[in-house]
């Protein structure tokens, strides 16, 4: 045998003894044997497939000793070896997409050390290379598509460009189908997957993701012998995903078997081998989550054993010894269980280690400062070292500044969480600052999604933030800083779909820029397209039709670079004259136009107190300051609501009672301080912010004179918006829409649901104030959705008469319920684009105005859908309402509403017309009923007349309680 093969079998031998047991001695003589090889004279000769296999093991091999020890020059030699390779190969070299494939994951593992995204984009353009040389029946496609995946998973875990995350997931079920189920390889492609949708799950939430992964992971540890190197590997992506579902659920057997797994994992692995300090480490987490369960110190110390021997096991210079730096955490839960400071210490000293191992550009950075941040702040509290406190601010300030170009989710994160501190100790300018990168973070974080799903996803992260920075702004005497930060921090979906539908562009046309005109447009026309397929996924259940969606939208062109040319095309129409501020975030100015007609009143919560904010026209700014209005007190209080109007139908004098302590806790702790530094009898429009919007603010009370209630509607006439840029729309559709016609949707039917008995003398009464011509009613079976969405665009006015259905859990789900069972939802409702506009939409029906609980601060619900779909002003209730009651209300309402614009033709008519018929019902004697009822001609039955007399015998001040009048609001203008 010639040295030359000698070398060859001592490289083959090695490198596989290094695989099977990790033994860093055999790497290395593996390298030296591929080294001579390299050099021997022999090799000048060997066919050109044998150099091309050599210089690919070999550059391979020198990533395996990157991997266990770190040294960046080793993997610099193996993608100098693969660009070299790439060069010397012709574009149709059958070896081409091996070596692409190797040169990607060579630039992906740079990035991973780098954090250079220069390095990651190489990766992502070599494996898409790959796939596009590539035939769909080679059979190593599947894994040049889980390697395409793997490089848009970091990229989405950079950018947070959820799309990312899409396509990496659609690619490694691409390689998922195109594998027999008993390929070797197999059990590789699935946990792929299964990474990918946990990842989504932790990012949208979505169960079904979770549950899919974690079937992923089981399925590759089945297909797994119990022998296999890869066994331990996918048993750990299986307790993860395991840990992960425990961490939503609770379920504890889930977290028992994730232990389990990690467990097992750890038994196979050798003690020397490259995984085993990870490996440890997730039984570390899985331990300590057991401990934070059920406080039993024995798992927190195996646990922080764990993360000891993980950090042991790890070379001093191992790019990944930052990531095992983990029981700093187990250290400091040990700390918050015993007081010991010792553990405290130790923690901080762990996160301080990571902070310094972590390369400047390393995307985990941010998290590890954020980790140091929380110690200090810990010890700080404990100590009250201000050394602590000043250290801690700046991991806070480092991380947040850092991760707007790396990691934006940890900026948000940690942003909110250094607000949240500095809030606890007032540190006012604080606050301000950590919400100035918690703001930037999330706007780039929003601009980035392009599907509805996309956004809400993050915006769960932005709850509350804006109301915090106000509030400190306020106390900085910054008013205006703090009414701009709210205007700009709530219902911040309605606001971006309002000015992207709403831009008045029709002055380009006439400056020579019909380009833009028309590039915009088509834009929006696109973005559209893809919102209503992502609504009708809403109300699919399966993954299948998920993945259906998903490819669909990405057949429309250039979708994969829509977000770039929409804003490049914003930005060049910000460069016609008059044009500058076009789609910019809320200024000041905006707010004080939407302020012309009626004072605005925004209204927020913190845990240090309340704070209504006055705006006027004249730029003055008034603070009510609510010290009583606490975010824990709204809180319990809309909890007890809940509960007894959930509890309604066993204990229905409960519910009466909560509604009327409920109003009385709003009147005493909010609408009577408000009420006194407002004018008497002045129109307003409020701007609740979160959880406000589910309590009828109007109907708040106060006893001035012992016995005699005074509501809030009796001092001020109220409206609601969901804010400023919506008030300002709602106002200019209503300018340019006469309230000439009527379309009315009368009790729909066949539905599951009882029929509404005064459905039709309510809707007929109020046809009567319309000429004949102007009316278009809708009745039982013809109320259908696509009856009704067919005669939306031509309407004026809008009333419905019938039942809603609300979902605070997902308010895109809540509906208005058509004929047949049919649900007209809010999702739809956002698809709409009603160009000439409706001046108002009654919904005469139950919980139509309640928004959601998950995003309060976005306001979503059926009016704010109707006011992005077009229309001016809407009236919608907040609970079940009794058909009689609301019938009368309804009637007086409009006849009210008549008056006023025929007389006064005020077109902010709509609230003072309401509180009247709400005044009017509330005081309503029999006596008074009886004589309206006769002068009205309603044709009431004599039964219904009879019971009506009853029910007044019983109780003269029949719908005098807040339940009867107090349900339905005016939003918009």
């Amino acid at each position: 045998m010639s040295n030359f093969q000698l070398y060859l079998n001592q490289a083959q031998v090695a490198q596989q003894h290094y695989l099977q047991t990790g033994n860093l001695s055999a790497l290395d003589d593996s390298i030296t044997a591929w080294e001579r090889i390299l050099q021997h004279p022999e090799f000048a000769t060997v066919t050109e497939e044998f150099r091309l296999r050599v210089l690919n093991n070999s550059a391979v091999i020198y990533i395996y000793r990157y991997k266990a020890q770190g040294k960046l020059t080793d993997l610099d030699r193996a993608l100098s070896g693969w660009q070299r390779l790439r060069e010397s190969l012709f574009d149709d070299s059958p070896y081409l997409p091996t070596i692409l494939t190797n040169l990607g994951n060579g630039w992906r593992c740079r990035y991973q050390r780098t954090g250079a995204v220069g390095d990651l984009d190489a990766g992502i353009e070599c494996f898409q290379q790959a796939v596009s040389l590539t035939p769909a029946d080679a059979p190593d496609l599947p894994s040049i598509l889980t390697s395409l995946g793997a490089g848009l998973i970091f990229r989405y875990q950079r950018t947070g460009v959820i799309g990312n995350l899409d396509a990496g997931i659609e690619c490694f079920q691409q390689a998922v189908s195109l594998t027999p189920s008993d390929a070797p390889d197999q059990a590789m492609f699935l946990t792929s997957l299964g990474i990918g949708l946990t990842d989504r799950y932790q990012r949208t939430g979505a169960v079904g993701d979770l549950d899919a992964g974690i079937q992923c992971y089981q399925q590759a540890v089945a297909l797994t012998p119990t022998d296999a190197p890869d066994r331990a590997m996918f048993l750990t992506n299986l307790g993860t995903g395991l840990r992960d579902r425990y961490q939503r659920t609770g379920a504890v057997g889930d977290l028992d078997a994730g232990i389990q797994r990690f467990q097992q994992a750890v038994v196979l692995t050798p003690a020397d081998a490259p995984d085993r300090a990870m490996f440890l480490t997730n039984l570390g987490n899985g331990l300590r989550d057991r401990y934070q369960r059920t406080g039993a110190v024995g798992d927190l110390d195996a646990g922080i054993q764990c993360f000891q021997q993980a950090v042991a096991l790890t070379p001093a210079d191992a790019p990944n010894k930052a990531m095992y730096l983990n029981k700093g955490t187990g250290l400091t839960d040990r700390y918050q269980r015993t007081g010991a400071m010792g553990d405290l210490d130790v923690g901080i000293e762990c996160f301080q280690q990571a902070v310094a191992l972590a390369p400047t550009d390393s995307p985990n950075l941010p998290g590890h400062l954020v980790n140091l941040g929380n110690g200090l702040k810990d010890r700080y509290q404990r100590t009250g070292a201000v050394v602590d406190l000043d250290a801690g601010i700046q991991c806070f300030q480092q991380a947040a500044q850092r991760g707007l170009e790396m990691a934006m989710e940890v900026v948000l994160g940690s942003a909110s969480n250094w607000l949240h501190w500095a809030f606890g100790r007032q540190s006012w300018p604080e606050v301000t600052q950590a919400h100035s990168y918690a703001y930037k973070a999330g706007q780039r974080l929003l601009k980035v999604q392009l599907l509805r799903t996309h956004k809400e996803s993050w915006l769960k992260e932005m709850q509350g933030l804006a109301s915090q920075a106000a509030y400190a702004f306020t106390k900085l005497n910054q008013p205006k800083e703090a009414v701009v930060t709210l205007e700009g921090g709530i219902a911040i979906l309605l606001s971006e779909a309002l000015q992207r539908d709403r831009a008045d562009l029709e002055q380009l046309k006439t400056t020579g820029r019909t380009d833009l005109y028309d590039r915009y447009q088509d834009l929006v026309g696109r973005y559209h397209w893809a919102q209503q397929y992502q609504n009708i996924e809403a109300l699919k259940t399966t993954q299948t039709d998920l993945d259906k969606t998903i490819e669909d939208i990405r057949q429309v062109p250039g979708y994969e670079n829509f977000l770039m040319p929409l804003d490049k095309t914003i930005e060049d129409i910000r460069q016609v004259p008059g044009y500058e501020n076009f789609l910019m975030l809320p200024k000041f100015k905006l707010i004080q136009v939407a302020a012309q007609e009626t004072p605005l009143v925004y209204i927020l919560t913190t845990s240090a107190g309340g704070l209504a904010l006055i705006v006027r026209r004249d730029e003055e700014i008034t603070p009510v300051w609510l010290e009583k209005l606490t975010t824990t007190a709204l809180q319990e209080h809309v909890a007890n609501y809940r509960h007894a109007y959930e509890q309604r139908h066993k204990n229905q004098s409960a519910w009466f009672e909560m509604l009327e302590q409920t109003t009385h806790w709003l009147g005493q702790v909010l609408m009577d301080k408000l009420s006194q530094t407002l004018k008497a009898n002045e129109q307003v429009t409020l701007i609740p912010v979160g959880l406000l919007n589910l309590l009828p603010l109007h109907a708040a009370w106060t006893e001035e004179v012992p016995g005699h209630r005074c509501y809030a509607l009796d001092k001020l006439t109220i409206a609601y918006a969901p804010n400023a840029r919506a008030l300002t729309e709602a106002r200019q559709i209503a300018q340019r829409v006469a309230p000439e016609n009527l379309l009315a949707v009368i009790n729909p039917r066949p539905v599951h649901a009882d029929s509404l008995d005064h459905s039709e003398l309510e809707v007929q009464t109020i046809a009567t104030l319309f000429e004949p011509a102007n009316q278009h009613l809708l009745l039982h079976e013809q109320a259908t959705c696509e009856a009704v969405l067919n005669s939306l665009p031509t309407a004026k006015i809008l009333h419905f008469s019938g039942h809603g259905q609300a979902n605070l859990s997902e308010p895109l789900q809540s509906c208005l319920l058509m004929a047949y069972d049919e649900g007209l939802t809010v999702a739809e409702l956002l698809n709409l684009r009603l160009t000439t506009g409706i001046r108002l939409a009654t919904i005469s029906a139950c919980e139509t105005g309640l928004p959601g609980v998950q995003l309060p601060d976005e306001v979503v619900n059926l009016p704010a859908g109707l006011l992005q779909a077009g229309v001016a002003s809407v009236v919608a209730s907040l609970w079940s309402v009794s058909n009689l009651s609301t019938a009368l209300l309804m009637i007086r309402f409009y006849d009210n509403l008549q008056q006023h614009w025929h007389t006064a033709g005020t077109p902010a008519a709509i609230a003072p017309a309401l509180q009247e018929a709400q005044r009017w019902l509330r005081d309503l004697t029999y006596d008074h009923l009886k004589e309206w009822i006769a002068d009205k001609k309603l044709s009431l039955t004599d039964d219904q007349v009879a019971d009506l007399r009853r029910q007044y015998r019983r109780d003269p001040t029949l719908f005098a309680k807040p339940y009867y009048w107090a349900a339905f609001s005016a939003v918009g203008h």
